[in-house]
């Protein structure tokens, strides 16, 4: 494991101005923000702009990585008949400049970043009465064609064809679903519920396989949710319960490898070339860990709450982690050789 530190650019958020004010640095920069609990970050493709949702705040804001400095805020002005909502999923398209994001009131929209509008939206809540409200865990995924948004919460996967306005809603009645990912070059599509059951569908939305959890563990602890992710180099799928990650083969569902950290595990993710998996804990810990060896190659402990968000930029140089103690560190990461 290297001990060096890592070079980082902190985005410290404080609950001071209701406006984003940037105080540039030498290799670092401030920006003070009316929030400080740092909830989802995702970068473009691009790597030129940093989407951040945080807890409980109405809108996505849109961070310049080479200004350094917000440019925008995404935030719906007609809630319509629902309450007002906030933020508690938002996704890059693979390529352009769109972003789809799912509210804590089950609305799902597609926002043109360029012109700060939404283009498209539904109501989870108008196609089938949900059996909870706010704050359930839930999720959603581009498809590997852009055009399609799936999305988990509750008992159902609901494909949505924004395009072409078709939606499918499949109701799979097995826990909780809220982790999702959907991957090339297969098509198919790997659900997660609260306590670790995997679902395999295929392009077809029909389940081909599945997985039972890794033992059977109490309730889901509070303040965290479930994340999947495909490693297509090594065939296999990736999630977390409590304290361990499993690697488990991507055909028959065995634990290959079990990572742990000392701290409940907030999240994770897989770098886009798949040697290196990020994850991150309560304790305000990010480990990234070599996937062929099994090891752990960095590990940074600067945050001080828990570590809610990590997102790699697309050619993997750089790692974003997000706390709720009010900052984004990023991290410039070297080649895993």
């Amino acid at each position: 494991m290297h001990n060096r530190k890592i070079i980082m650019v902190i985005l410290l958020f404080l609950v001071i101005s209701p406006q984003y004010t940037v105080l540039p640095q030498e290799n670092n920069f401030v920006i003070e923000t009316p929030n400080s609990k740092v909830n989802i970050i995702d970068w473009n493709h691009e790597n030129n702009l940093l989407a951040i949702t945080y807890d409980i705040v109405p809108f996505i804001s849109i961070i310049d990585m080479e200004q350094k400095q917000e440019i925008t805020r995404l935030e719906r002005k007609d809630v319509g008949p629902y309450p007002i909502d906030h933020p508690i999923d938002i996704k890059w398209v693979q390529s352009g400049n769109l972003i789809a994001n799912l509210n804590s009131n089950y609305g799902v929209h597609i926002w043109d970043v360029n012109i700060d509008t939404i283009i498209a939206s539904m109501q989870l809540n108008d196609i089938t009465e949900r059996d909870t409200y706010y704050n359930m865990p839930a999720s959603l995924e581009w498809s590997p064609d852009s055009e399609h948004i799936g999305i988990v919460n509750d008992n159902y996967l609901t494909i949505w064809n924004y395009t072409q306005h078709e939606i499918y809603d499949i109701r799979i009645d097995i826990g909780t679903f809220d982790g999702i990912t959907w991957n090339i070059p297969d098509g198919n599509i790997r659900i997660v519920n609260l306590v670790g059951d995997i679902y395999i569908l295929d392009q077809y939305y029909q389940i081909i396989n599945n997985f039972d959890a890794v033992g059977r563990l109490a309730t889901p602890p509070e303040h965290t949710a479930q994340i999947v992710q495909w490693n297509q180099n090594t065939n296999t799928i990736i999630h977390f319960y409590y304290n361990d990650i499993f690697i488990r083969n991507g055909q028959i569902g065995n634990v290959l490898k079990t990572l742990s950290h000392t701290e409940l595990v907030q999240s994770i993710a897989l770098s886009p070339d798949g040697t290196m998996l990020a994850s991150s804990d309560n304790g305000g810990n990010v480990i990234i860990w070599d996937l062929e060896k099994y090891e752990k190659v960095y590990e940074f402990d600067d945050h001080t709450d828990r570590v809610t968000t990590l997102a790699w930029n697309s050619d993997g140089s750089q790692l974003a982690s997000g706390s709720w103690d009010g900052t984004i560190r990023i991290w410039d990461i070297p080649p895993n050789n």
